[in-house]
């Protein structure tokens, strides 16, 4: 029940916040380029990478996994409770690490510059599309 709630939620929440951003990311590009490159370099200074892991980490598909692999491990012994979670916690770090790592070094031999200006609202339909699958096809 809390897992179906929980993906509502963050299907909703990924719906809206695609949209928001889409909107967000053409209002940027219809803006005059004179405010646009004086607001560039302000927002490039804020980060909000971490936010964002942090999000998907809490309403990602893993957490379903940690009861599966935590309540053996606490029943054998707490030796045991606390490796599974380092390897867990490892594993996911790595993965995620790795993920990143591979898509950057991949997208560093493409060219995006012409279409740079619209990656704020294709990242935000993405999103979007995101929620949407989750909504509709219960992913």
């Amino acid at each position: 029940m809390a897992g179906r709630f929980q993906g509502q939620f963050g299907g909703l929440g990924l719906i809206a916040f695609g949209l928001a951003y889409a909107v967000w990311g053409l209002k940027h590009i219809f803006r005059p380029a004179r405010e646009r490159i004086k607001d560039e370099g302000a927002t490039q200074s804020k980060k909000i990478t971490p936010w964002v892991l942090f999000i998907i980490f809490v309403l990602g598909p893993c957490e379903v996994l940690i009861p599966v692999l935590m309540y053996p491990a606490a029943n054998e012994s707490v030796g045991a409770l606390l490796t599974v979670t380092g390897v867990f916690g490892v594993t996911t770090l790595a993965t995620m690490m790795g993920a990143v790592f591979l898509a950057s070094y991949g997208l560093s031999f493409v060219s995006l510059k012409p279409i740079e200006k619209y990656t704020h609202t294709i990242a935000g339909l993405v999103i979007f599309l995101s929620g949407m699958a989750i909504q509709v096809l219960g992913l």
